[in-house]
């Protein structure tokens, strides 16, 4: 197991291994001090169904507030009367040179 810091060590230890509403651990987390980087949660939810049951599957999607933090870049092999259309569609480079 890699290396827990003293900090780490207390929150977790403030947190508990109870199970709690969702609220409730929303509220903990939030209460923890603030770090100089973007510190990720990881969330663990029991839901009470058998996947093998047809009927109880769970599926959906989210969409994140500020993206995935990734820029796509975007390049067109295209005609040359097609550069500008590209480039303005948001390509980064254009044409088939």
């Amino acid at each position: 197991m890699g290396f827990r810091s003293k900090r780490y060590k207390t929150e977790l230890e403030q947190l508990g291994k109870e199970p709690m509403s969702l609220a409730d651990a929303i509220e903990k987390v939030k209460s923890f001090k603030s770090v100089k980087f973007d510190q990720s949660v990881e969330c663990v939810l029991n839901l009470g169904i058998d996947p093998k049951q047809a009927d109880q599957l769970v599926r959906g999607s989210l969409s994140l507030p500020y993206g995935i933090g990734k820029r796509k870049k975007v390049i067109a092999f295209c005609e040359d009367s097609d550069v500008e259309a590209a480039k303005k569609a948001g390509a980064i480079e254009a044409g088939c040179d």
